[in-house]
């Protein structure tokens, strides 16, 4: 009889265990943003991921664990950290690098509606759970050492500093109304750009790098002069 070598069910066997971790994740994280973390059972996640409730435990050691993966995959779909390395590792000259990151935040808090992660962290923000998991965390704050790092090099304020600091968190703040509101900003309060995406992250990087330049003309401890920070729009 004709035998297949085992790497070949150890390779199916790795494949089927990615698919079903996979459609758990997916699932839960549909569920957690429609329900929120409390009313999404174990069942109505396995169910909708089409796999038993004893994957969960399997895959994620329980609920608990699977809502930290849904959480971790959710800031990815935000931002992700390759990305922002790339960005920061590029040789575009420092504002364009900073314009650049800047639209991509702005595009995906346009499209939250369309990506489940971000009413996850929606939910997580507005009725925080009783356990925000230290993975999280772990996740984001490389990213925020990336953005503090474009910050720096467009505007001189050093990483660890209370304006770089400040900086970097102004910068992401109008990106938090696209979150919360993206129907009610682009219909009700901006209709002219709902479908002008572009002209959108050109008023959004004024607006953004005005602001960051006004912070450095009023800082009194800076290693640029005011006049080094371009004053033209990427």
């Amino acid at each position: 009889m004709d035998m297949k070598p085992t790497s070949f069910f150890n390779r199916a066997r790795r494949s089927d265990g990615a698919s079903t971790r996979t459609a758990l994740l997916k699932a839960a994280g549909q569920l957690f943003a429609e329900v929120g973390y409390a009313a999404a059972t174990n069942r109505a996640i396995s169910d909708k991921a089409g796999t038993n409730t004893a994957a969960i435990a399997y895959y994620f050691g329980g609920k608990d664990g699977l809502y930290e993966a849904v959480l971790i995959e959710a800031h990815r779909q935000f931002i992700d950290l390759d990305t922002l390395k790339a960005i920061t590792a590029s040789a575009l000259p420092p504002e364009k690098k900073l314009v650049t990151a800047m639209k991509l935040l702005a595009d995906r808090s346009r499209r939250s509606s369309e990506l489940w992660g971000m009413a996850v962290l929606l939910r997580e923000l507005i009725q925080a759970t009783d356990f925000p998991p230290s993975s999280l965390f772990e996740e984001i704050f490389p990213k925020i050492v990336e953005l503090r790092k474009l910050v720096q090099e467009a505007t001189g304020f050093a990483p660890d500093s209370p304006e770089g600091r400040h900086a970097a968190s102004f910068m992401a703040m109008p990106c938090l109304a696209l979150m919360l509101f993206p129907q009610k900003v682009t219909q009700l309060i901006l209709p002219e750009f709902r479908d002008n995406p572009e002209q959108f992250d050109k008023y959004f990087t004024t607006y953004v790098l005005g602001g960051l330049r006004s912070m450095r003309e009023a800082s009194s401890d800076f290693s640029l002069k005011p006049d080094e920070l371009r004053k033209d729009i990427p």
